[in-house]
Protein backbone atom coordinates (compact mmCIF):
# COMPACT_ATOMS: atom_id res chain seq x y z
CA UNK A 1 0.00 0.00 0.00
CA UNK A 2 0.79 3.46 -0.84
CA UNK A 3 1.04 6.30 2.27
CA UNK A 4 -1.46 8.57 1.96
CA UNK A 5 -0.14 11.88 -0.58
CA UNK A 6 -1.07 13.80 2.52
CA UNK A 7 -2.94 15.02 5.39
CA UNK A 8 -4.46 18.62 6.49
CA UNK A 9 -5.51 19.54 9.88
CA UNK A 10 -8.29 22.42 10.66
CA UNK A 11 -8.09 23.96 14.40
CA UNK A 12 -11.98 24.77 15.50
CA UNK A 13 -11.18 25.24 19.18
CA UNK A 14 -7.86 25.03 20.52
CA UNK A 15 -6.67 23.72 23.68
CA UNK A 16 -6.74 26.14 26.37
CA UNK A 17 -2.91 25.28 27.07
CA UNK A 18 -0.61 23.00 25.44
CA UNK A 19 -2.17 21.24 22.63
CA UNK A 20 1.08 22.10 20.16
CA UNK A 21 1.93 19.72 17.63
CA UNK A 22 5.43 18.60 16.72
CA UNK A 23 6.04 17.61 13.43
CA UNK A 24 9.50 15.41 12.28
CA UNK A 25 11.17 15.81 8.63
CA UNK A 26 11.08 11.59 8.45
CA UNK A 27 13.65 12.04 5.57
CA UNK A 28 16.10 13.50 7.80
CA UNK A 29 15.87 11.13 10.18
CA UNK A 30 16.48 8.53 7.67
CA UNK A 31 19.60 10.31 6.22
CA UNK A 32 20.85 11.16 9.84
CA UNK A 33 21.18 6.88 10.81
CA UNK A 34 24.13 5.24 9.83
CA UNK A 35 24.63 3.26 6.40
CA UNK A 36 24.42 -0.17 8.28
CA UNK A 37 21.40 0.76 9.96
CA UNK A 38 19.43 1.92 6.64
CA UNK A 39 20.30 -1.02 5.06
CA UNK A 40 19.06 -3.21 7.54
CA UNK A 41 15.74 -1.39 8.13
CA UNK A 42 15.22 -1.22 4.68
CA UNK A 43 15.06 -5.40 4.69
CA UNK A 44 12.39 -4.45 7.83
CA UNK A 45 8.72 -4.41 8.72
CA UNK A 46 7.40 -2.84 11.93
CA UNK A 47 4.22 -3.11 13.98
CA UNK A 48 2.10 0.17 14.49
CA UNK A 49 -0.97 0.67 16.92
CA UNK A 50 -2.68 3.24 17.85
CA UNK A 51 -4.26 2.94 21.09
CA UNK A 52 -7.13 5.72 20.26
CA UNK A 53 -9.86 3.83 19.92
CA UNK A 54 -11.10 3.75 16.30
CA UNK A 55 -14.82 3.87 15.20
CA UNK A 56 -15.80 0.58 16.50
CA UNK A 57 -14.22 1.01 20.02
CA UNK A 58 -10.88 -1.28 18.84
CA UNK A 59 -7.45 -0.02 18.79
CA UNK A 60 -5.79 -0.35 15.76
CA UNK A 61 -2.70 -2.28 14.69
CA UNK A 62 -1.04 -2.32 11.29
CA UNK A 63 2.37 -3.84 10.20
CA UNK A 64 4.20 -1.34 7.96
CA UNK A 65 7.77 -1.24 5.95
CA UNK A 66 10.51 0.60 8.15
CA UNK A 67 11.10 3.19 4.99
CA UNK A 68 9.02 4.31 2.72
CA UNK A 69 10.54 5.61 -0.17
CA UNK A 70 8.15 8.61 -2.06
CA UNK A 71 7.19 7.48 -5.61
CA UNK A 72 7.52 10.88 -7.10
CA UNK A 73 10.51 12.72 -5.58
CA UNK A 74 12.39 9.09 -4.75
CA UNK A 75 13.16 10.09 -1.26
CA UNK A 76 13.40 7.46 1.60
CA UNK A 77 11.54 8.47 4.83
CA UNK A 78 11.81 6.59 8.10
CA UNK A 79 8.41 4.62 8.74
CA UNK A 80 9.39 4.17 12.38
CA UNK A 81 7.87 6.43 15.41
CA UNK A 82 9.18 4.70 18.43
CA UNK A 83 6.50 4.21 21.10
CA UNK A 84 8.91 5.04 23.57
CA UNK A 85 8.65 8.84 22.28
CA UNK A 86 5.06 9.24 21.95
CA UNK A 87 5.11 7.22 18.37
CA UNK A 88 3.25 4.66 17.25
CA UNK A 89 6.19 1.69 16.71
CA UNK A 90 5.98 -1.15 18.82
CA UNK A 91 8.09 -3.39 17.35
CA UNK A 92 10.74 -4.02 14.74
CA UNK A 93 10.52 -7.25 12.81
CA UNK A 94 13.88 -8.31 13.11
CA UNK A 95 15.77 -12.02 13.26
CA UNK A 96 15.94 -11.66 17.01
CA UNK A 97 14.77 -9.58 19.98
CA UNK A 98 18.51 -8.14 20.64
CA UNK A 99 18.83 -6.58 17.01
CA UNK A 100 14.88 -5.52 17.12
CA UNK A 101 15.74 -3.53 20.24
CA UNK A 102 19.50 -1.73 18.85
CA UNK A 103 17.60 -1.24 15.81
CA UNK A 104 14.71 0.92 17.47
CA UNK A 105 17.44 2.58 20.11
CA UNK A 106 18.93 3.59 16.45
CA UNK A 107 15.77 5.20 16.08
CA UNK A 108 15.27 6.82 18.75
CA UNK A 109 18.38 8.56 18.18
CA UNK A 110 17.24 10.23 15.24
CA UNK A 111 13.26 10.78 15.85
CA UNK A 112 12.36 13.84 17.41
CA UNK A 113 15.79 15.72 17.02
CA UNK A 114 15.41 19.39 17.32
CA UNK A 115 17.01 20.27 14.07
CA UNK A 116 13.98 17.98 12.36
CA UNK A 117 11.17 19.43 13.95
CA UNK A 118 8.84 22.34 13.30
CA UNK A 119 6.47 22.71 16.33
CA UNK A 120 2.63 24.02 14.87
CA UNK A 121 1.25 26.30 17.64
CA UNK A 122 -2.88 25.55 17.43
CA UNK A 123 -5.16 29.13 17.18
CA UNK A 124 -8.67 28.83 16.29
CA UNK A 125 -8.68 28.48 12.15
CA UNK A 126 -5.69 27.16 11.95
CA UNK A 127 -4.42 24.99 9.15
CA UNK A 128 -1.93 22.60 8.91
CA UNK A 129 -0.58 20.30 5.59
CA UNK A 130 1.90 18.01 5.38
Amino acid sequence: PRPPMGSVLLCRTPAPTGGDTLFCDSYACWAALPPATRQRLSQLTATHASFFAGPDDKDTVSVHPCARTHPETGGTALWVTPFSLGGFTTEIHADDEAEANELMRQCEKVTGRAEYTCRFRWEEGSVAMW
